[in-house]
């Protein structure tokens, strides 16, 4: 069985945290280790997991802390006995090096990595983010993620070392970027 790691970038409300629930779908369970950082939701079917909590408004990868940690736990649960491992954060928007090392690695594993970004403008997102919380977020550091994910991408469609993909989210609904990524991704091609 060859195994899939996910890799979701996106600016806060661009809708990473949505595409991740309607991934694992309905059913999902939420394990907990020890403290936070030892968290991760997984499928109802026990298939795909994805590091993080997802039974929370603004969960995912975030809540799992600093990348080292994310990190960590993917790679425990590459080598578990899931099929598809998902790890989703904002923070990948603007550090590119430890997270290209860490993929290499599992693609030197034999893994199947593929790195999905999800752009939205700045306004876009801010209106998901203040409809989703209430609060008018930082819209500086917004627009500062959204720069930064897009050297990244350039940067990854240039080396084309994985699966690169890239969705304008700004005009679309959940639903739709659900279909466009079964459409793509490794984790339903060919099962």
């Amino acid at each position: 069985m060859r195994k899939t790691f996910t890799l979701i970038i996106g600016a806060n409300g661009s809708g990473k945290t949505t595409l991740v629930r309607n991934i694992l779908g309905e059913g999902f369970v939420v394990r907990k280790g020890e403290d936070a950082r030892n968290c991760y939701t997984e499928s109802a079917d026990g298939r795909i997991a994805a590091c993080g909590k997802y039974d929370i408004t603004c969960g995912g990868g975030d809540s799992l802390g600093c990348t080292r940690d994310m990190f960590r736990m993917s790679k425990e649960l590459l080598q578990s006995s899931f099929e598809s491992v998902i790890l989703e954060s904002m923070m990948f928007s603007t550090i590119v090096n430890k997270p290209l090392r860490n993929i290499l690695e599992y693609r030197d594993w034999g893994v199947d990595v593929e790195v999905l970004f999800l752009m939205c403008g700045s306004g876009e997102c801010i209106r998901r983010v203040i409809q989703r919380s209430g609060k008018m977020p930082d819209a500086e550091k917004i627009r500062e993620k959204i720069r930064g994910m897009n050297r990244i991408y350039r940067l990854h469609r240039r080396i084309a070392l994985f699966n690169v993909m890239a969705f304008d989210v700004s005009s679309m609904s959940p639903q739709e970027v659900f279909d466009e990524f079964r459409r793509r991704s490794y984790i339903y091609v060919g099962k």
